[in-house]
């Protein structure tokens, strides 16, 4: 047995049960530490020795996260974290329902919600799949009366893309008391209208396929009644009431990424242009941005006057077709570039890349995940990217889908062509997915 095990194990069991419980806040309370993670906490502090285990029985706070994917495991922890504020999860491993997985059959749907429905007035965090619960506004309805809008802080609810159903518009009083509170929320493929968010706390916003009625007012609305903002993510807004006469400042001093995808083509250049980030670095995730857009000259502009008052730490393209070498340039805090579902040997993606190269000085992570590159020579505009000088590592991961093999040849490809270090990362899936579903 390791020798610091030893010493800790010294330590009396309300000590020792003092000290784990506040590495269980400390990562709870970290955006770097999902469901996921805090799952498997105890069972691997169980699997230490056996007065850790004994400790870690005794010590309800480190079973008060339940993923449900078995109600006779869900059952376990509900029952050992006592009386301890819960955060819990149905089928929430991945976001954007077309990806999400579906809820295990052996999870019956009347014992879910049966679990949910006890324990709801003690969640702190609640992500759910409604369609597995039957009628997604019924169930949803049925949680809410039970959930407290004084202990509830982090909600995330989704519909099965599956699911033919349209659900009905919400207005009740006890909605917008719980989501007055939240500081979390995930609103995807459910009609809440955005006139009835109530949220005035919220530091994160994900709102995606939303069902029902969206404008511009009330998107402005919502980010300005959260000004401590720091994550938002909007994500398949495919029809937009755009106000020409709405133009007024949202001022969001504490955001630091900002998620947005070409579905929102209408209302992308008129956000851009309205935001006013504070001096935190950025990290801006851009999706499905095609040449197509209707006026693409519009939002390059649009762009680079973001850039000129935000701070750009990270920027992240997927299947972005946006000017990459223009984009640096503007680019001067860059530190981390990541790009997703890019053919890299495709001509015209670094072309100019000489000038953009000296701009992004600080730029020392390069991630690239679901790329392809076909071709056994790297281009130019490519090796004078790989090349910069302040460039440390080369992450990739699921590059060459069709052909895992390709993805073993691009390592050692781009290996050859830089100094930087060239590895496979796994986490990339992992941490591109928001908080909640991680």
């Amino acid at each position: 047995m390791p020798e610091t095990v030893l010493r800790i194990n010294s330590f009396p069991s309300e000590l020792l049960s003092a000290i784990l419980t506040a590495a269980y806040n400390c990562y709870a309370a970290s955006v770097d530490f999902g469901f996921g993670h805090l799952t498997r906490y105890p069972i691997l502090l169980s699997s230490i020795c056996s007065y850790w285990r004994q400790v870690a029985l005794e010590t309800p706070p480190l079973w008060a996260t339940v993923d449900i994917k078995s109600i006779e495991q869900a059952q376990v922890y509900f029952r050992r974290s006592g009386t301890s504020v819960l955060r819990v999860r149905l089928a929430g491993t991945a976001y954007c329902t077309e990806d999400a997985p579906l809820v295990d059959p052996k999870v019956p749907s009347s014992a879910a919600k049966h679990l949910l429905l006890a324990h709801a007035s003690r969640m702190r965090a609640l992500v759910v799949n409604l369609t597995h619960l039957g009628d997604e506004t019924t169930a949803f309805m049925e949680l809410l009366a039970c959930l407290s809008e004084h202990t509830l802080q982090e909600l995330g609810i989704y519909k099965d893309w599956r699911s033919s159903r349209v659900s009905e518009p919400l207005a009740d009083e006890k909605l917008s008391r719980v989501l007055g509170q939240l500081r979390f929320f995930h609103l995807e493929a459910f009609q809440i209208h955005l006139s009835d968010i109530g949220c005035h706390n919220l530091t994160e916003l994900f709102i995606a396929y939303p069902e029902g009625p969206l404008s511009s007012a009330n998107i402005a609305r919502l980010l300005r009644s959260n000004p401590g903002l720091s994550t938002i993510t909007l994500f398949g807004l495919k029809s937009v009431d755009l106000s020409p006469d709405n133009t007024e400042p949202i001022r969001l001093p504490e955001l630091r990424r900002f998620h947005i995808d070409g579905y929102a083509e209408r209302i992308i250049p008129w956000l851009l242009d309205v935001l006013v980030p504070g001096s935190h670095g950025i990290s801006l995730h851009l999706d499905s941005i095609s040449p197509l857009y209707n006026q693409p000259r519009d939002l390059f502009n649009s762009l680079v006057r973001f850039f000129q008052k935000a701070s750009i730490i990270s920027l992240h393209l997927e299947i972005a077709e946006l000017p990459i070498p223009l984009m640096l340039q503007s680019l001067p805090d860059l530190q981390r570039l990541q790009l997703t579902s890019y053919s890299l040997d495709y001509p015209d993606i670094f072309y100019m890349m000489d000038q953009a190269a000296e701009k992004v000085a600080k730029l020392r992570y390069i991630d690239l995940y679901k790329c392809e590159f076909k071709d056994q020579r790297v281009s130019q505009g490519l090796q004078r990217l790989l090349n910069i000088p302040s460039l440390e590592e080369i992450r990739i991961f699921r590059c060459g889908r069709d052909n895992p093999g390709d993805g073993s040849k691009l390592q050692k490809l781009l290996a050859d062509n830089t100094a930087a270090r060239v590895t496979e990362y796994p986490g990339l899936e992992v941490q591109m997915r928001p908080y909640l579903f991680q």
